[in-house]
């Protein structure tokens, strides 16, 4: 009963019910304790999903010289990473180059090089994207997660970051038995998402994003989660539903 991973769940369950107090209970038993790491990921995953990037920041650096100080910088670059991934999806891609650096520095395995490379893809950064998916085919050439879901992903992003809505299409498909999966999450669906609206492909936007909101505790803490109000507002103005624009941008709104 006492295992940490019986309390983080309950950490999990509490943020879908909308409690607060039950959150923070279950920060509290990791304070002082190896955990509290663990527990600083955690709280920087729910600041992100409301769009709180500086506390993010503040928070993953804690994590990050925690980890390092416990010897688990597997887990310190990961994060660096992660955080990476989060930026580069918002725009902000100088600190999102900043922070994969910081986590390859540390460590260059398979989930590494995966954040590293979704990151520097989303910035269009095609050159070192171009070569950690060439390091990671390479290292990793019998593994299911590289080669069929990230490595797709990747060329994906970069498809859509060159404008190629049809060749990002093409790229995500051989996703669709991996989404709301525990390695795809809700990137594939994301990102076809944003490649429909490319193409104003409002309809077809629309029921990707609406896929992400059906789902909300795959990937529990994923600002996908709240970026699809944002796609389906720009849907529904393809469409010309300015009810529905108004309200999914109201929606994002409200959470960012």
């Amino acid at each position: 009963p006492d295992s940490p991973s019986i309390h983080f769940n309950r950490y999990f369950l509490a943020f879908h019910r909308g409690d607060q107090a039950g959150m923070n209970a279950v920060l509290t038993l990791f304070k002082g304790k190896p955990e509290e790491a663990d527990a600083l990921v955690i709280s920087a995953d729910t600041a992100a999903y409301f769009g709180k990037m500086k506390e993010v920041a503040t928070l993953t650096a804690r994590a990050h010289e925690m980890f390092k100080s416990q010897k688990r910088n597997e887990n310190a670059a990961q994060i660096m990473t992660a955080l990476a991934e989060r930026q580069a999806l918002i725009g902000r891609c100088q600190e999102a180059r900043q922070n994969v650096a910081a986590g390859l520095m540390l460590d260059r395995g398979q989930i590494t090089l995966g954040g590293a490379g979704l990151a520097l893809a989303g910035c269009n950064d095609t050159v070192q994207a171009q070569a950690l998916i060439d390091e990671a085919l390479k290292l990793y050439p019998q593994s299911t997660p590289t080669v069929r879901i990230i490595v797709p992903i990747m060329k994906a992003r970069l498809a859509l970051m060159r404008g190629n809505g049809a060749e990002a299409l093409q790229l995500l498909e051989s996703l669709r038995s991996y989404e709301v999966g525990l390695i795809s999450g809700m990137s594939s669906l994301y990102l076809r998402g944003e490649s429909y609206l490319l193409q104003k492909m409002g309809k077809e936007a629309t029921a990707e994003f609406e896929k992400i909101l059906a789902h909300p505790g795959v990937d529990d803490f994923a600002i996908q989660h709240v970026l699809a109000h944002l796609g389906l507002a720009r849907a529904a103005v393809l469409m010309n539903d300015e009810a529905k624009a108004r309200k999914e941008y109201q929606d994002f709104l409200a959470l960012w």
